[in-house]
């Protein structure tokens, strides 16, 4: 995957709307804050976070509107914090 890979197009499982998710070149694969999966602790041992796939992926809006049921569903400390960090830092002006 190159270090310049453009964003793909996704569709949110929520609200059915079409949106961009980012590639992270640092991490060489795309960002996982759209991962419903990845909030939700379903599947987290992926081989190749890059392939096609059929995870569930959710907006930056649903995202926000369903935060209090995905913070019900995180056990690990570290990423209910890290959740919480995107939503101040992301999501403020949605």
């Amino acid at each position: 995957m190159s270090h310049h890979a453009k964003p793909k197009v996704a569709k949110c499982f929520k609200c059915k709307e079409w949106f961009l998710i980012k590639f992270t070149p640092w991490k060489n694969r795309f960002s996982l804050k759209n991962d419903w999966d990845f909030w939700t602790q379903k599947d987290t041992n992926k081989k190749d976070t890059n392939k096609k796939d059929t995870n569930k992926n959710i907006c930056d809006r649903c995202l926000k509107k369903y935060r209090e049921e995905i913070r019900k569903i995180i056990t690990i400390p570290r990423l209910r914090d890290t959740l919480r960090r995107y939503m101040s830092r992301e999501l403020r002006s949605i």
